[in-house]
């Protein structure tokens, strides 16, 4: 090959290499834009907080010497440290313990306050606001989520347990997941295509709790879990269950699992009797 073909080569490969590396730093500007841009975000929600307080009242005693402390009514606080105003406020509260077993998922209601109602808006006014609301019934931190929205219409999620902060709007699907669902639906070949789904469905029947690789594939290939049940929320997972966190999406399936062996042991037993 004459010289000048090897300097055209060499130049070639040098101009794809330079290509292959501006347009990968121009996509790690990007991923780092949007990382920042999160970042910031997040910062503004974690400003926003929920503090329960158990005021106590002064009551004279029997003697000048003796007093009396009444524990009052808890006081809930609602803090806005942001720089906007937060909007669409809710507390919720946990109406049954998440330790009773493992069948069976914490149910959550929202807190309604009829005497002194929970604002929906708090405004920015320049500095921390803090709107106050007393319950007229008893009320733990740990029983209790604030979902609200801040000023660039975003949906987060903070429990008061820990301070854990979580977007509550859904991850967009991916786009594997929307054609795979749409070939299932294909009247010809749709069967084919949704066995998998059905196997893994099958499969964990006999070995819940613990999870197959079948329906690791089949949330990978589906976008979420498959089922009757959709995946809990990820920032109601309990502390204190012993499994790994990427095994939480699949337990309100296994709760499920469980449920229908119960009615089927309690159909046979019926028949016995």
């Amino acid at each position: 090959m004459p010289m000048k073909d090897l300097v055209d080569v060499g130049q070639f490969a040098l101009n794809c290499f330079l290509a292959v590396f501006t347009i990968k730093l121009f996509l790690q500007g990007q991923r780092d834009r949007r990382a920042l841009a999160e970042d910031r975000r997040r910062d503004q929600a974690a400003r926003v907080s929920l503090l329960v307080s158990q005021p106590h009242l002064k009551l004279p005693g029997a003697s000048p010497k003796e007093t009396i402390w009444r524990a009052e009514w808890p006081t809930l606080e609602i803090c806005n440290d942001s720089d906007t105003a937060i909007t669409n406020i809710m507390v919720f509260r946990r109406v049954s313990p998440s330790h009773v077993g493992k069948e069976s998922e914490p149910e959550w209601t929202l807190l309604e306050l009829l005497d002194d109602p929970i604002p929906t808006l708090i405004p920015y006014l320049g500095g921390g606001q803090v709107e106050a609301v007393h319950c007229t019934f008893a009320v733990s931190a740990h029983e209790l989520e604030l979902h609200f929205t801040d000023g660039a219409g975003l949906s987060w999620v903070k429990t008061v347990q820990n301070g854990q902060l979580w977007p509550k709007s859904l991850p967009a699907s991916r786009w594997w997941s929307v054609w795979y669902q749409r070939l299932t639906q294909l009247p010809a070949v749709g069967k084919l295509f949704h066995w998998p789904i059905r196997y893994a469905l099958r499969r964990i029947e006999t070995t819940a709790p613990r999870i197959p690789w079948s329906v690791r594939l089949a949330r990978f290939l589906w976008g979420q879990v498959p089922g009757p049940t959709g995946e809990p929320d990820p920032w109601r997972k309990p502390a204190f269950y012993d499994f790994p966190a990427r095994d939480w999406p699949y337990q309100s399936l296994i709760w499920w699992v469980y449920y229908q062996r119960e009615m089927r042991e309690q159909r046979v037993q019926d028949s016995i009797s």
